[in-house]
């Protein structure tokens, strides 16, 4: 199944830079146009296709520690089902056979606790649990406690050897206020979800349209591009803006129990480039409201080149 939308989504990619047939010839112009500009797209949807398989494949790399001869893999997840324990184990390996682990200890605090005291913690404002030794040398288990929906926990982990010393993962977890979490959530209604995500991508397929026919512009010099450009803009940003605010929101309801938590009213990274990006276009919309609302690009606020 992943094989299949992965083929549709590069045909679709495909399929909306292609040129098709000579539009010089509706200018009377007897040439034809460079195909540069979908070579280009072509070769940045490509180098942003492996950039993301990279990065997917970095995000489920297992996180490693050093210290003192002890060596720890530890594989992190981020998200929990709302109601059950938070399971977690990891392996800690010694290079050096009169070196031993001693203990392994959870460090955790609840969401609430933790942002009263946040940035000035230190270790003994965390409750503790020392993990399981599941059997001799290498594997160790611990768990915590379920919580509810939009629930979460932060934690770092600490090794202590034979000879009493001890580091953390993530490397110095409270002098750099660096620790893991876990985010309690509900799956999402199934239909809901696999809206808002075509929505998403029907919304790419059109400003990545809007983009070819912009880089088309400034390199082959044709005006035939550019209300083109303004309408795949125009249907970009409204499947865009249905998918990332009336969906978006009721799936970030149905998951976490919140409707928004990105800027103004919070940090979270999603929804805030989620509604920067809709304001980038919808801007851009408003400059171009000749071609929009009455097909006259003499009643645009910015020019053809601006805009492209």
């Amino acid at each position: 199944m992943k094989k299949l939308f992965r083929s549709i989504f590069l045909n679709l990619i495909l399929a909306y830079v292609k040129l098709k047939g000579n539009p010089y010839e509706m200018e009377g112009v007897d040439m034809k146009p460079s195909k540069a500009p979908m070579y280009i797209i072509i070769i940045l949807m490509g180098l942003i296709l492996a950039g993301v398989w990279l990065g997917m494949g970095m995000k489920f790399m297992p996180d490693m520690a050093m210290g003192n001869s002890i060596r720890v893999v530890y594989s992190h997840s981020k998200e929990e089902d709302a109601g059950v324990p938070y399971r977690f184990n990891l392996t800690a390996t010694s290079t050096n056979d009169s070196i031993t682990v001693n203990d392994i200890k959870a460090y955790f605090l609840k969401k609430s606790d933790f942002m009263k005291k946040y940035p000035a913690l230190s270790a003994v404002d965390f409750d503790s649990q020392t993990l399981s030794q599941v059997w001799e040398g290498d594997f160790y288990t611990g768990s915590f406690s379920p919580l509810e929906k939009n629930d979460k926990y932060y934690f770092f982990l600490k090794v202590t050897d034979s000879t009493g010393k001890s580091f953390t993962i993530p490397k110095d977890a409270v002098e750099k206020g660096k620790y893991y979490h876990v985010s309690y959530k509900q799956n999402p209604n199934k239909w809901g979800l696999l809206i808002h995500i075509l929505l998403m991508m029907v919304a790419l397929m059109f400003l990545i349209h809007a983009f070819y026919y912009a880089l088309n512009y400034i390199w082959n010099k044709t005006d035939w591009n550019i209300g083109k450009g303004v309408w795949s803009m125009f249907w970009g940003t409204l499947c865009f803006g249905i998918s990332a605010f009336p969906l978006g929101m009721w799936v970030e309801y149905e998951k976490y129990g919140t409707l928004w938590t990105g800027f103004p009213l919070g940090t979270d990274i999603t929804d805030s480039k989620s509604l920067f990006n809709f304001l980038y276009w919808f801007v851009i919309l408003i400059l171009m409201k000749g071609t929009i609302l009455k097909k006259d690009h003499d009643k645009n606020i910015i020019g053809k080149k601006a805009v492209a």
